[in-house]
């Protein structure tokens, strides 16, 4: 029979080694199949949840993938609306259309109850990285959500012929993180869209 101190010592061991191979355990995240884009476990202080699949049901509605912080939500989708092409200048009819269509449902969410007090700051073009060539249309709101004052931005851009969207969203009293984190967010995007598939 195996005494106690063997068993102890065995778990021990058993123990430790799982948890060094937890710790050199590489993120894998989640591979977007169309673009080849990885999605990891955590951008910043932004962990992942969960990815959405609305194109099996929804042609051209792509799919989701969710980040969440403390405050923050943050949802990437990828789509490409049945276009079978997508211009990469932020200036074309192409995007800039789309993206009023998206700010618009900002709107139509106030006229639903969802959100109260919406308030458009600014809208421009901004490159995604401070030394990143990709370039995307953005807006910042001001509103109320869920009964809590907000702020809200909306991005839109193109890679590998797809719409890439981001919303992303936090509560006031998490400003200062939240554009910490927002920054690494698409630092994150940046360096992603700007490598060739499979690089």
């Amino acid at each position: 029979m195996r005494s106690i101190s063997s068993f102890v010592g065995g778990s021990l061991v058993l123990i430790l080694w799982l948890a060094c191979a937890a710790a050199g355990a590489k993120d894998e995240g989640y591979k977007h199949p169309g673009t080849g884009i990885v999605f990891s476990d955590t951008i910043g202080e932004l962990r992942r949840g969960g990815v959405t699949n609305y194109e099996a049901d929804h042609p051209g509605l792509g799919i989701s993938v969710k980040y969440r912080g403390d405050g923050i939500i943050a949802d990437i989708y990828i789509y490409d609306m049945g276009l079978k092409k997508i211009p990469s200048d932020p200036t074309s009819p192409i995007l800039k259309t789309h993206f009023q269509a998206v700010l618009k449902d900002i709107y139509i969410m106030e006229k639903l109850g969802r959100y109260k007090s919406v308030k458009e700051i600014k809208e421009d073009v901004i490159n995604l990285g401070e030394k990143s060539p990709v370039k995307a249309l953005h807006s910042l709101f001001s509103l109320t959500m869920g009964g809590h004052a907000s702020y809200s931005h909306v991005f839109l851009w193109e890679y590998e012929n797809k719409f890439f969207k981001i919303r992303y969203s936090y509560v006031v009293p998490a400003k200062a993180d939240a554009e910490k984190n927002l920054k690494k967010l698409l630092e994150y995007m940046a360096k992603a869209c700007g490598k060739k598939p499979g690089e």
